[in-house]
């Protein structure tokens, strides 16, 4: 059975705080977070939802993913799996590495909150390809809320297809 993999990048975050790991969202974050959420909630058929949810520890990611989940509850009538933190989502992981865990989990739709530039070059790795130096010739550009949604049969280098592209346009 092939896996279904979103990832988003977290919300619009606040300018400054006392240390990074601190920013919190912003009004338009959140709105950012709600729009993503709609999103896959119209393009994932109606039997199906979220298998697993994992999110940066960071405030901001965090506040992604209980909001997003929130919304995208509310609209398919269940209840998706718990917020779940992980190291492997900071800043500084290889999409590698991030792979190999991904193909331990028995989940299948599996939901995916992050920063830059992780999120685009996961995105790099899992549909183009690339690695290491190559990622600044990614094409997939993830600004605040913005989210792809990748389908593969078995989780490795090149071997996804993107599914969907949403970016959060709010003016």
């Amino acid at each position: 059975m092939s896996k279904v993999i979103t990832i988003l990048r977290h919300g619009e975050a606040e300018s400054s705080s006392d240390i990074d790991y601190n920013r919190a969202l912003t009004e338009r974050g959140l709105l950012g977070c709600f729009s993503a959420a709609k999103a896959l909630v119209d393009f994932m058929p109606r039997n199906h939802s979220l298998d697993a949810l994992y999110h940066s520890p960071f405030i901001r990611t965090t506040q992604t993913a209980h909001n997003f989940a929130h919304y995208f509850s509310s609209q398919v009538n269940t209840l998706i799996p718990t917020c779940s933190p992980t190291d492997y989502l900071l800043g500084h992981a290889e999409p590698v590495e991030i792979g190999r865990w991904l193909d331990t989990l028995t989940a299948n739709n599996i939901l995916l909150i992050s920063h830059q530039p992780l999120v685009s070059n996961l995105a790099a790795w899992l549909v183009d390809g690339l690695r290491g130096s190559q990622y600044s010739d990614t094409r997939h550009d993830f600004y605040p809320a913005s989210m792809i949604i990748i389908e593969a049969d078995f989780i490795s280098q090149g071997c996804g297809v993107i599914k969907l592209i949403h970016h959060f346009n709010q003016v």
